[in-house]
């Protein structure tokens, strides 16, 4: 049987992901990750791929440290096998892996090399120039198919009805209401809001998915299975567990969004009406969505980052408040002052190749200063070779006002506690002990050595569409 597939994105962090197919469309591949007879990890392709019209994406977070050379040189293979299949099909990489590679080889390792090293590199970088050139070419030529085909989409959804105080016909940058970013993953909004649509985790599809679709009714299943086994490892050494899933900006702010779409996602929707007809889960889970959407249309709008994917300060703080109630607590000294910092966000420069600002909020110096005292960074690791996965910072505060420790796992709506637009910063300035770890998964392990008294694992929206770890 023939299989097809790539590795489209590869990291040295253990990130890989791609797409592969089979010749009979019902036969699912068994990936293996190996180093010669060493099996580094394995998975499925369990991602609708709307390009290819199934579950034929795969995305693989635990292929620990990979040497990108090693990859495209074929020392490392992700291999696919089927039953039947004598010889496993070997996936190999696209070409911007390779460039990622020489990246990575300038970086990590020009300065070791010898003069003759560096005139061989010379050489080679000048014939690897000629090649970019032509694949930047080709991409070009790729990026405007894709940018067609959603634009051809987004033509053919209903139009929404703009809030009273919006624009109707341009934002405030005075780009036309609909505009989308070079690359095609982000969209232009009512009041200069930029949405990201596409991306590694095609936003938009998720939206417009069918919340019949039997992937998306087993994607849906595991995720309530995940939570309840998560839940039942914290019973089982007496710590409580909260499951908190914050928004997609898309949902949250849907009435700037310049076409008419759901106030969620087809599958968050299952999974919380799922969550609400089984008592024990419900009682440890909290939607971001329900938090944000009950707020009136202007302070809602205050809740999300204008050039950027993530929330606002003031959407933490919100999302802060309703996760301190879940547990019990309350925020005792909420901001009442605060100062303006202009920025640019993580969509800013799509779209012209120049950074778009916005002015954001923070809390004043006064009262970080004042909610500080007492607060020490006691552990931080960040994994060898960059990236975010792994990384783990720890908090104590002997002036904290809630005498208990707390672990989360979650990802960038935590970060590392530089401030007060994520959620670390807040929890190591009101547990006495904090511990963080950008992980989508619950280490049971590390829980059961730690014994805190509150796990908070935390996901966001459009990462719900990947399959369910522990």
């Amino acid at each position: 049987m023939r299989i097809d597939g790539c590795i489209e994105f590869a990291s040295a962090s253990g990130h890989i992901g791609g797409w592969v197919r089979c010749e009979d469309p019902d036969t699912v591949a068994d990936l293996v990750l190996v180093a010669g007879d060493v099996v580094i990890t394995r998975g499925r392709p369990d991602r609708h791929r709307d390009d290819f019209g199934g579950m034929f994406g795969y995305w693989i977070d635990d292929a620990g440290s990979l040497d990108l050379f090693d990859l495209i040189s074929g020392r490392v293979k992700l291999l696919a096998t089927v039953p039947g299949l004598e010889v496993p099909a070997v996936i190999g990489p696209l070409q911007h892996v390779r460039e990622q590679a020489i990246e990575e080889f300038v970086q990590t390792r020009l300065s070791v090399l010898e003069e003759t090293d560096l005139d061989r590199l010379a050489r080679a970088l000048k014939d690897e120039a000629v090649d970019r050139a032509v694949r930047q070419g080709e991409r070009h030529v790729a990026n405007r198919r894709k940018r067609d085909e959603l634009s051809r989409r987004l033509g053919a959804l209903q139009p929404a009805e703009p809030p009273a105080s919006a624009a109707r016909r341009s934002s405030p940058i005075e780009v036309p209401l609909g505009h989308l970013s070079l690359d095609g993953t982000a969209v232009v909004g009512q009041q200069g809001y930029l949405f990201l649509v596409g991306g590694s985790n095609s936003v938009l599809d998720q939206y417009l998915a069918d919340p019949e679709h039997p992937g998306l009714v087993d994607t849906a299943t595991r995720w309530l299975d995940r939570f309840s086994e998560r839940r039942a490892a914290c019973d089982a050494v007496g710590a409580r567990f909260l499951q908190l899933v914050v928004p997609e900006k898309l949902g949250v702010v849907r009435d700037l969004f310049p076409w008419s779409i759901p106030a969620g996602s087809p599958l968050l929707g299952r999974i919380e009406d799922g969550v609400s007809r089984a008592p024990r889960l419900a009682q440890s889970y909290l939607s971001g969505l329900s938090v944000l959407n009950a707020l009136d249309p202007e302070p809602r709008f205050e809740c999300v980052r204008r050039t950027d994917s993530h929330l606002s300060c003031q959407g933490i703080v919100r999302i802060l408040q309703a996760t301190l109630d879940a547990m019990g607590f309350s925020l005792s000294r909420p901001p009442t002052e605060w100062k303006e910092v202009s920025v640019t966000g993580d969509l800013a420069e799509r779209f012209f190749g120049v950074p778009l600002f916005e002015t954001i909020r923070l809390p004043a110096d006064g009262f970080c200063d004042a909610l500080s005292s007492g607060v020490e960074l006691i552990a931080a690791h960040d994994p060898p070779g960059g990236g975010h996965f792994g990384s783990r910072y720890v908090w104590r505060n002997t002036a904290a006002v809630v005498p208990m420790k707390v672990v989360a796992f979650g990802n960038s709506y935590f970060e590392r506690g530089g401030d007060a637009g994520a959620l670390s910063w807040w929890f190591a300035r009101l547990f006495a002990e904090f511990h963080f770890v950008w992980d989508p998964r619950m280490d049971a392990d590390y829980v059961a050595t730690e014994k805190p008294d509150w796990v908070i694992c935390q996901t966001v929206e459009r990462f719900s569409a990947r399959e369910p770890t522990a």
